[in-house]
């Protein structure tokens, strides 16, 4: 069960099980949870939806800080598949000027302190 994954688990996860991995935390938080196609997926991975808000994520499993590509890519993803919010979710953290960049464009970071308490990071909807 992807849920008990603790951090050296997460480390040592491929990209692909890590998008399984964060759409389960999701999941646990009442949230439906789309993929999107492996290749030309606008830089977006998942689609979480709840009483018709939806969110574009782009899960990042890497060992250094996100820059600022992945917080385009959520982004631009969010217009493309028509969703309120982008959130750029990651096992590490994130450069200043992503940070800056996600405070422009609205873009929600959700990094390693944040990672394993979901709760706290996806939208409250009605």
């Amino acid at each position: 069960e992807y849920r008990a994954a603790g951090w050296s688990d997460i480390d040592v996860m491929s990209g692909i099980q890590f998008e399984h991995y964060i759409a389960a935390l999701i999941r646990s938080a009442g949230w439906s949870v789309s993929t999107t196609p492996a290749t030309g997926d606008y830089g977006v991975d998942l689609i979480a939806a709840k009483n018709s808000h939806k969110v574009a994520i782009q899960c990042k499993r890497l060992a250094t800080p996100v820059g600022v590509s992945a917080v385009q890519q959520a982004a631009s993803g969010a217009v493309r598949y028509r969703c309120a919010t982008s959130m750029v979710v990651t096992n590490a953290e994130f450069t200043k000027a992503a940070k800056q960049l996600a405070v422009d464009h609205d873009c929600r970071l959700v990094g390693r302190s944040r990672l394993l308490e979901v709760e706290s990071w996806m939208p409250q909807t009605m």
